[in-house]
């Protein structure tokens, strides 16, 4: 036995999951969660291999930072840990996928 890992996840995810098309189960339906979600709840752990993946992502996908700065703040209250690393981790991924100018101006917004 293990320790099952406890995703943090927006509050409505769920609405906004879709349906992954290559998937060719008879009984099985994978779905996939929504870019800014996905951005999310990867954010939450904040490693270094995480806030790469985002970037990553970020470079790929239409990413729109105010939705995902919307998501941040009327989504992810419920997250549990520590609220300040959890902002910290909120700006990293501001930094890094849209700049240091919209993370200063999030974090001014937010003190």
């Amino acid at each position: 036995m293990s320790q099952a890992g406890v995703a943090d996840v927006p509050y409505s995810f769920e609405e906004r999951l879709t349906p992954y098309e290559k998937a060719n189960f008879k009984r099985l339906m994978v779905l996939i969660p929504e870019i800014h979600d996905s951005i999310l709840m990867k954010s939450v752990r904040g490693y270094e291999h995480d806030l790469n993946v985002i970037e990553e992502i970020s470079k790929r996908n239409k990413v729109k930072k105010d939705i995902l700065i919307q998501r941040f703040d009327k989504e992810m209250d419920h997250v549990t840990g520590s609220k300040k690393n959890l902002k910290l981790n909120f700006l990293a991924v501001l930094a890094r996928c849209f700049g240091e100018e919209a993370a200063d101006e999030w974090m001014d917004k937010n003190r």
